[in-house]
């Protein structure tokens, strides 16, 4: 009966045995696929042109999962008529989620390295460096349990931060115009223009529309930037009434202080500006004003006397504007390379069109667009922004 009895207790030792070890293997094996968070490192290049995520040797792991974020630095701001600081449409900072970009997989010994390009944060493929702002990297490591199931690390994150590059104003400090006839091409103060953000402004170009001994009117030869001609807040229509539009405090502000020094400022004469009605549609403008830095008027691109034709209907060539590389990267078809040498812009009036929530346009082959475009946030595309203004030569 003992004998019996001790071959009953055995067998039940080695069946119980034999009904854990599988349990107790199958949690070895879940304990050696067990990934840990992985060690990651950022790299800006020295050109800002790209990022280089690198990701140390995981023995657990079978691959890594690659998110990013990115949330701009807002520096286009601009004050609206109660002085409160908002800022333009294309600028209004979001709310950025992390975004699955890669999938790393875990092959060899060595560190794992992925380039992260400008596209991959901004989506745009005219940006020749990064735009200021913070680069987010998040990171997680997975393996294939015996279930056939992945188990995951936490997320380990890391930032990248740019800074827009400051430069001082201007271009020179001091200017020889006497040589100057109407027509030519000048050098006068600086703004963003290469999208190269880490070499400082660019000369802007102007045409000299007409010069007399004591001053001369230019304008810009290139769409320099864009924002809605009147922004509000709370509103996705508005007036275009000059006198009280956002797109005029930003250029006699933001812009005036961005793109000239104290020498250049000394040179631009405060104009009384007449704005007239719109003569084809009789929209009101409103009252004139006395400014440094305008927008011409419908006026003033159909006048003869600036080799503009008289015809507002026709496809003027000098009336035809290409963009920066800064335009087209901030603004515009930001989904494939933008040839900014054959691809020409709208660009706006201050005159109002044919409703009072409308701006007058030059299209892009140069015939004006009497019945403008809106002025508000609902703007149909961006339009450009070539600044006027009357340089001093006492």
């Amino acid at each position: 009966m003992k004998t019996f009895n001790r071959f009953i207790v055995v067998t039940l030792i080695v069946m119980l045995s034999i009904s854990i070890l599988p349990v107790t293997i199958a949690n070895a094996k879940e304990q050696k696929k067990v990934v840990t968070n992985p060690k990651i490192s950022l790299k800006l290049a020295k050109t800002e042109k790209n990022i280089t995520l690198s990701v140390a040797k995981n023995k657990n792991a079978d691959g890594y999962e690659v998110y990013v974020k990115f949330v701009p630095e807002v520096n286009d701001l601009y004050v609206n008529e109660n002085n409160t600081v908002y800022y333009s449409y294309y600028d209004e900072p979001i709310d950025s989620d992390f975004v699955q970009i890669d999938n790393i997989n875990q092959n060899g010994s060595k560190k794992r390295k992925l380039k992260l390009k400008i596209k991959t944060f901004t989506g745009n493929s005219n940006m020749v460096t990064f735009p200021a702002g913070t680069y987010s990297i998040r990171v997680r490591a997975y393996c294939k349990n015996q279930y056939g199931n992945y188990d995951y690390s936490d997320y380990v994150t890391k930032e990248v931060k740019v800074k827009k590059k400051s430069n001082d104003p201007g271009y020179k400090k001091s200017y020889d115009f006497s040589n100057v006839n109407e027509g030519d091409v000048i050098k006068f103060g600086s703004y963003e223009q290469d999208a190269n953000l880490t070499n400082g402004a660019e000369p802007i170009e102007w045409i000299v529309l007409s010069k007399n001994k004591s001053q001369m009117l230019v304008l810009s030869k290139k769409v320099l930037d864009s924002m809605p001609y009147n922004y509000i807040k709370n509103s996705w229509e508005s007036s275009s009434d000059w006198e009280h539009c956002t797109i005029r405090k930003w250029l006699n502000q933001n812009f005036y202080n961005a793109a000239f020094n104290d020498s250049e400022m000394a040179m631009i004469k405060e104009t009384a500006i007449d704005n007239y009605d719109n003569g084809i549609d009789g929209t009101l403008a409103g009252n004139d004003t006395k400014d440094k830095v305008f927008l011409l008027s419908l006026d003033e691109v159909v006048n003869k006397k600036y080799s503009f034709s008289k015809d507002y209907s026709n496809k003027d060539k000098n009336r035809v504007a290409y963009p920066t590389e800064y335009f087209a990267a901030r603004h515009y078809n930001q989904d494939y390379k933008m040839d900014v040498s054959k691809e020409t812009m709208w660009w706006v009036l201050r005159t109002p069109g044919c409703y009072k929530t409308n701006a007058v346009t030059v299209e892009f082959e140069g015939a004006v667009y009497t019945e403008g475009d809106y002025t508000g946030r609902n703007q149909s595309w961006p339009l450009g922004i070539r600044p006027a203004l009357v340089i001093s030569l006492k």
